[in-house]
């Protein structure tokens, strides 16, 4: 697609700030879908960041909304309880003192974020002398089609739009890789608030993941007050099946493969654009805004809008004056005409309360019954694509046991015991093995089904009977999954 056809689309620029590199990559939005129009890397040759940016602006490579990316080894986010109200200290000051000093001063930007037990501050930060070579780059550019954020931020935030979280997961890690670099990033019902950059090198990746959930698991409990993490997302790739189910036995957290977000320079351009295009949520940092200069009175006074609110004032009075007369005698007129809508139909007002109070208690009890039971249709749907072809089902049980509360009792229906849904399968399985390898196919892929982990998240029991069979031995299996 050519540059003039793309002019009549809604465009945006991410350009990647990396250490020696700027990467630039323009997308487009398309009835089709979003479309990259351009990408190219530009070293910077010892050049100054505002001179590589600059040139990118004068020769119009630059286009529609503009996020720029810090890459994970130069962005900090912390989290920490905020300083109380009697210290003279600056908030982000006392943040930032968990950080280390860099040359020119850091840039940052806080936003609350109310933890169990708590109230917490988490502060994001860069370079303050990268974040002003950047804007000066970028000068002349409204600061509304402005954005600078960390890496790690931006592919979590386009993350959750490839793979939403669950409500009842709120400690969530996710994790992303470029070569033999990974970050993972922890999150409380999606909000970031840990970041860890780690080696994670091929030959040894699942350790690394294991390391870098242990670590962020030990943060989350010492530092941050949660019990721990509940589930890791891998938008690793085509690995990320086979790495969720080693790294989950290797851990003991939860582990679920994603859809990719690659972490190299051009792909995260790629990103870093996309998420231009997108409303941007309530609360995501953007480090520019502590960069721009602050507009004086004159420019910061709203004129028009004062003069408009003059003239509202100014005839607001006799307008509501009206208005008050008129609703008087409609409400007059409405008392009176719900007087003989009662009579007509044989019913005192006196007696609507009870009709409403019989009414709401049917309602309750049917209400009772819908809020609290299994839904077994998605689950039904989703078992044939989990079970291995060389296993055969032989019975699937699903059980839910709701109790109904007794008549004025409040609160929702009362969940029985017996709430649980069981697999019984066979399969071949060759003299002298204790199971099939099946098995770990068929856990894994239970385990990575939202529809049933969504209201049963681990497996009680899972049991193995050898049988003799006419060609070879066959092993029935039991799986038996619970809240």
């Amino acid at each position: 697609m050519g540059r003039a056809k793309a002019l009549s689309l809604k465009t945006a620029t991410g350009l990647y700030l990396g250490q020696g590199v700027v990467v630039r990559s323009v997308v487009a939005r398309t009835p089709l879908g979003v479309k990259e129009l351009e990408c190219e890397r530009i070293p910077l040759d010892g050049r100054p960041l505002a001179e590589v940016i600059g040139a990118l602006q004068a020769d119009k490579k630059i286009s529609g909304q503009i996020a720029c990316g810090v890459d994970s080894r130069r962005f900090y986010l912390i989290t920490r309880p905020p300083p109380p109200l009697d210290d003279e200290e600056d908030l982000e000051e006392t943040l930032a003192g968990g950080l280390a000093r860099m040359p020119g001063g850091l840039v940052s930007a806080t936003t609350p974020v109310r933890l169990p037990g708590q109230p917490m501050v988490t502060m994001a930060a860069a370079s303050a002398d990268l974040a002003r070579d950047a804007l000066e780059g970028l000068g002349g550019i409204k600061e509304k089609r402005l954005l600078l954020t960390g890496v790690p931020l931006a592919l979590h935030r386009l993350a959750r739009l490839a793979k939403k979280s669950s409500r009842k997961q709120p400690v969530e890690v996710r994790v992303f890789l470029a070569g033999d670099e990974g970050m993972a990033v922890l999150a409380w019902h999606g909000t970031p608030i840990a970041l860890h950059v780690f080696d994670c090198p091929h030959d040894r990746r699942v350790r690394a993941l294991e390391f870098a959930t242990r670590n962020l698991q030990a943060r989350a409990a010492d530092t941050l007050g949660l019990k721990g993490v509940d589930v890791v997302y891998l938008h690793v790739g085509e690995e990320a099946g086979e790495l969720a189910s080693t790294t989950q036995a290797a851990s003991g957290v939860k582990t679920v493969a994603a859809p990719e977000l690659a972490a190299d320079p051009e792909s995260v351009a790629n990103s870093l654009a996309t998420l231009a295009l997108q409303p941007r949520p309530k609360g995501f940092h953007n480090l520019f805004d502590k960069v721009f200069e602050p507009a004086g009175f004159v420019k910061n006074f709203p004129v028009v809008a004062a003069l408009m609110l003059f003239a509202m004032v100014g005839g607001s009075a006799f307008m509501f004056g009206h208005v008050r007369s008129t609703l008087e005698a409609e409400a007059k007129a409405l008392r009176k005409k719900a007087k003989a809508n009662y009579e007509s139909v044989g019913i005192r007002k006196d007696d609507l309360k009870k009709q409403h109070d019989a009414l709401k208690e049917e309602y309750r009890l049917a209400n009772y019954f819908i809020a609290d039971r299994a839904f077994w249709g998605d689950m039904l749907k989703d078992l044939p694509d989990l079970v291995p072809d060389t296993m055969t089902v032989e019975d699937v049980d699903g059980r839910d046991t709701v109790r109904f509360p007794r008549k004025k009792q409040s609160g929702a229906a009362i969940t029985g015991k017996l709430r649980q849904l069981s697999l019984a399968a066979i399969a071949p399985v060759e003299p002298g093995v204790p199971s099939p390898p099946e098995l770990d196919q068929l856990t894994t892929a239970i385990l990575g089904c939202e529809n049933i982990t969504e209201l049963f998240p681990r497996i009680s029991t899972s049991n193995v009977r050898l049988m003799p069979g006419v060609a070879q031995p066959m092993a029935r299996i039991l799986i038996t999954t619970s809240p």
